[in-house]
């Protein structure tokens, strides 16, 4: 009996994930044509200033999908920087998402009328004329009748389909540049890395969709391994503890002090020196939701013995180092192979070299 609702039990979730595939694939279809429809067939840069959620993630990949160049702009941005990305990267179209995309858009108080501007979430109180999102799909899309297949275009790989500005530069932000070749090899190299990754997995994500880390890493990772991308509520540590309970994820990305603080959380409740592992790993599994088995710390310093402590509490934290010029990771720690105060090996596809003055010179397909 507990055999037979156990593949009963898998069976609905193939199902659902073939359903969700299905509605994510004609979203971006939908919209990859609504696009095309609202930039005449001409040549277009789209930009994205929007939080983390479903319809933005959906423009990005309708764009990547269909050959116009996308530039996910940073939330955090400046009103002066976000003036300079519109203007450098020749924006034509720009999406924005969300109550602080559009004050920090009205702050700008940016005026050119050949600049088209979709609403996401249909909040109005824009500074100019606006085309809500529904709008959007209903005036462009039409309910048209569209082959899957032929609405995605034959794309030069080695062309710049998409921009991303950097968050770490000094005066005005700097843009790299990506072709589909870099986007590509990416996500192969980290399969090989990661080959335990599954269909199987679900990643909690709060990591923001403007950043390498986010986009590369667990949007387009989700998308290649099959498994479900869960956006988080918001990037607050509280809110990640409640989303941890009703997402039940198997792999967590993060920045050094997420990982700090669940430490510091079991720190407070039990004696770590001198408390049973069975005990910890209790705690640990009831504060994460019962299924995390998989983390990376990356984008900062995290201290070995954290590394190693939740290594020995069942969940296989890695550590890495990366950057935005390299499409997000370079090296990373070997799944089982941790070594203390190490970022790792290079990824497949990267050669790697020490330079006389100790320089770090890299080299790869992305």
């Amino acid at each position: 009996g507990d055999h037979r609702d156990l593949h009963l039990s898998l069976r609905r979730q193939r199902q659902m994930c073939i359903r969700d595939s299905i509605k994510l694939w004609n979203d971006v279809l939908k919209t990859s044509l609504a696009i095309k429809k609202a930039c005449n067939n001409q040549k277009a840069t789209i930009g994205i200033l929007s939080h983390n959620q479903y319809k933005s993630a959906v423009v990005d990949l309708a764009c990547l999908s269909s050959g116009f160049r996308i530039i996910p702009i940073p939330l955090n941005a400046t009103r002066e920087h976000l003036v300079f990305i519109i203007k450098e990267a020749n924006i034509t179209h720009l999406f924005l998402g969300g109550e602080k995309a559009l004050q920090l858009w009205n702050s700008t108080k940016y005026n050119d009328d050949e600049l088209v501007i979709i609403d996401v979430n249909d909040i109005g109180s824009l500074q100019n004329k606006s085309i809500p999102w529904e709008m959007f799909h209903d005036k462009f899309f039409q309910n048209q009748k569209y082959d899957n297949l032929n609405e995605l275009s034959d794309q030069d790989m080695n062309s710049t389909i998409t921009i991303m500005y950097t968050s770490g530069s000094t005066s005005n932000p700097k843009g790299v540049k990506f072709s589909q070749l870099n986007i590509i090899s990416k996500r192969f190299s980290r399969a090989l890395a990661l080959p335990e990754i599954s269909n199987e997995d679900k990643f909690l994500c709060y990591l923001p969709l403007f950043h390498t880390f986010g986009r590369y890493f667990e949007l387009m990772g989700s998308i290649f391994w099959g498994a479900t991308y869960s956006f988080a509520e918001s990037p607050a540590f509280n809110s990640l503890l409640n989303d941890f309970k009703i997402i039940k994820p198997t792999i967590f990305i993060s920045i050094p002090k997420r990982w700090v603080q669940l430490y510091e959380m079991l720190d407070n409740k039990l004696e770590l020196d001198s408390e049973h592992s069975s005990v910890i790993e209790k705690k640990l599994s009831d504060i994460t939701g019962g299924s995390l088995k998989w983390g990376l710390s990356a984008a900062g310093y995290l201290d070995p013995d954290i590394f190693m402590f939740f290594q020995k509490h069942g969940i296989q934290l890695l550590s890495g180092y990366g950057m935005t010029e390299a499409t997000g990771g370079i090296t990373m720690t070997p799944p089982n192979d941790y070594q203390p105060e190490s970022v790792g090996k290079a990824l497949p596809g990267i050669e790697l070299k020490l330079a006389e003055d100790g320089e770090l010179c890299l080299k790869g397909p992305y």
